[in-house]
């Protein structure tokens, strides 16, 4: 029980004869972006405003290697009446609701109060960047079985950065997969190859790009922009520098943490 069936397990399995043995149901997992500015991708953009929903195909992706199945409740407008329609509807059919973006403290940021509505909120915001806007809680109104709820930032950047960081392990372990059978998150010393800022108090995940120097060590370049906003530099990155609370600004020569990205290894 806990294990996951690999390639060598089947291969067991079947010079024993064996041709069916008990599994755990996949988790059902849902989807919602929210917000009026989003479009879903093959629509055009009718306003200066509009911009294409990349959150959900990014959360696809990352969630295509999990033992989950994934459905998507489209874009919630901002509107307190029809996001609560719509979550009640994922309740009824998930096990988990994973949302990006209005989870804020806008004026439009419905989630919330929705969230609570429905069931509650157990912890609100981290002290990361980018990520800072991150909900946890759960929906149990007239449900049996609590469906558990994260809410991440509409940032892509961020969202992304949730989700490997807590989403991910979570659902591992809610899928059945004991601790030794979790794929384990990678992560090795390398050596700056340039000066970096960073402000004291909180863990900054920023985008680099891990290689090996002459000598077989590794190094990383994080010198490129780090707005969150500028999806292109996610694009060219190969890992995330983890840099600790306490730390301050880093000088070129020093040794960071690095997360390489998950999907390089499949």
């Amino acid at each position: 029980r806990g294990k996951r069936i690999n390639t060598s397990d089947i291969s067991l399995l079947a010079s024993l004869g064996i041709d069916k043995v008990a599994v755990i149901e996949p988790l059902k997992v849902g989807l919602l972006a929210t917000g009026d500015e989003l479009v879903t991708l093959g629509e055009p953009l009718e306003r200066v405003a509009h911009i294409y929903d990349a959150n959900t195909p990014t959360l696809h992706s990352l969630l295509a290697a999990l033992p989950v199945r994934i459905y998507d409740f489209g874009i919630a407008p901002d509107n307190l009446e029809q996001t609560a329609q719509t979550v009640n509807a994922a309740m009824q059919q998930c096990d988990v609701l994973i949302s990006t973006a209005g989870v804020s403290v806008g004026d439009y940021d419905f989630l919330t109060t929705v969230i609570e509505q429905l069931g509650r909120i157990t912890h609100h915001k981290v002290a990361m960047k980018p990520g800072k806007p991150f909900v946890f809680g759960e929906l149990s109104q007239d449900m049996e079985v609590p469906v558990l709820y994260f809410g991440l930032p509409g940032n892509p950047l961020a969202a992304l950065v949730g989700a490997l960081q807590f989403v991910i392990p979570a659902l591992w372990q809610l899928s059945g997969a004991t601790v030794d059978e979790q794929p384990p998150t990678l992560t090795l010393q390398a050596t700056l190859t340039a000066d970096t800022k960073k402000s004291v108090g909180r863990t900054d995940f920023q985008r680099g790009i891990l290689s090996r120097a002459s000598d077989g060590r590794y190094q990383v370049d994080c010198s490129a922009s780090q707005q969150s906003h500028r999806i292109k530099q996610l694009s060219r990155a190969n890992c995330l520098v983890i840099f600790e609370p306490e730390r301050g600004d880093a000088c070129a020569g020093e040794t960071v943490t690095v997360q390489p990205f998950p999907w390089l290894f499949h």
